[in-house]
């Protein structure tokens, strides 16, 4: 009867192991926006490993630039991949994620043929794609230009060779720089910093997070 017994609890432990290894606590998945720019990818990558390293899966989303920011501040996504501190203005949900990502060029992409200066900038003849937030880094500097309103970075560069317009603001990185130099001539305007951001309900994860990115960051600069 004894050896019965210790039998039937024997197999009830096993069982229940056996249950217990096959129902794993699912990996939860961040969903994050950012602006379609061709240069994007290798910054989401650095993103994806910082929520890999604390054990999350990472979905990313390509949305209009104040589109992007409006879904992070409602909770409607959790983050988004990197933005301008100005852009962030009237958003009161968002945190910043510190160190900032990179620290990035913001330039005046001029079609060949047409003059490219600072100058034109202060011309109110003068027709330059821009968003509202890259605007805010250089509206202090004479800016009098008529601003033809994008959200969407991907079609800029497009717009131009198509000859609607001569001239666009545009965001590079040093690599993405030399491809546009082949293209059309720039101008230096500023350049700004670049920050991920969460939506606050992440907020218990600032401090991982900011110390995942940091080592990333560090181990990107010493490659």
């Amino acid at each position: 009867m004894k050896l019965s017994h210790c039998l039937t609890f024997a197999l009830s432990v096993f069982c229940f192991s056996s249950v217990a290894e096959k129902v794993k606590t699912p990996v939860k998945t961040f969903v994050i926006t950012h602006v379609s720019h061709p240069g994007i990818e290798k910054y989401n990558q650095l993103i994806r490993e910082m929520y890999q390293s604390i054990g999350y899966k990472v979905r990313f989303i390509p949305t209009p630039v104040l589109r992007g920011l409006s879904l992070v501040n409602d909770g409607i996504v959790d983050a988004d991949s990197f933005r301008i501190k100005p852009s962030l203005t009237g958003f009161d949900n968002l945190i910043t994620v510190m160190p900032p990502v990179k620290n990035l060029e913001l330039i005046l992409v001029c079609v060949k043929g047409v003059p490219c200066t600072r100058n034109v900038l202060q011309q109110e003849s003068t027709q330059v794609i821009s968003s509202k937030g890259v605007i805010s880094l250089i509206s202090d500097k004479g800016f009098a230009a008529n601003i033809v309103l994008s959200e969407r970075n991907d079609l800029v560069l497009d717009l131009l060779k198509a000859g609607r317009y001569y001239y666009a603001t545009y965001i590079v990185d040093k690599q993405f720089k030399q491809k546009l130099v082949k293209e059309f001539n720039i101008v230096e305007l500023a350049n700004p910093y670049f920050y991920h951001v969460i939506n606050k309900k992440h907020k218990l994860l600032l401090r991982e997070l900011e110390n995942k990115l940091s080592i990333l960051i560090n181990k990107l600069n010493n490659e």
